[in-house]
């Protein structure tokens, strides 16, 4: 299996590796909100782009000092639509500091998504399930 990682940083949860010891089958992805980004932003998902096989579990986990949330993009919140995936209930609550939110993706396709708190303008990622 592999992760293809985006030369450029961007937004506040990012994808940083797979975990170790799991089957092909269950794969797990892990997003990690940072703090510093190297766009200058206060916050952002770093790397700002991922691409995941279908039926990968992403968690997302907050490790910036504030809330943040996972929101697929949907007109007019974002200057783009939510992409092309099919897969309903993507999305989070608030993610408190120190929390985490997990989704399986399991519709090939895209989705775009962003920080309700902060905007799109400022944080957004976008995940490739293949």
């Amino acid at each position: 299996m592999q992760l293809f990682l985006p030369r450029r940083l961007g937004a506040a949860v990012a994808v940083v590796g797979l975990a170790v010891g799991l089957s092909a089958c269950d794969p797990v992805v892990n997003i990690v909100s940072m703090s510093s980004c190297t766009n200058g932003k206060p916050s952002c998902y770093q790397p700002a782009t991922a691409s995941v096989p279908s039926g990968s579990r992403v968690v997302f986990k907050n490790k910036d000092g504030v809330a943040h949330t996972v929101t697929r993009c949907m007109m007019p919140a974002c200057p783009v639509s939510g992409g092309t995936g099919h897969d309903t209930g993507f999305g989070s609550a608030t993610i408190p500091a120190g929390g985490t939110y997990t989704f399986v993706f399991h519709g090939k396709g895209t989705y775009v998504y962003f920080c309700r708190i902060h905007g799109y303008a400022t944080m957004h990622g976008t995940i490739t399930v293949t």
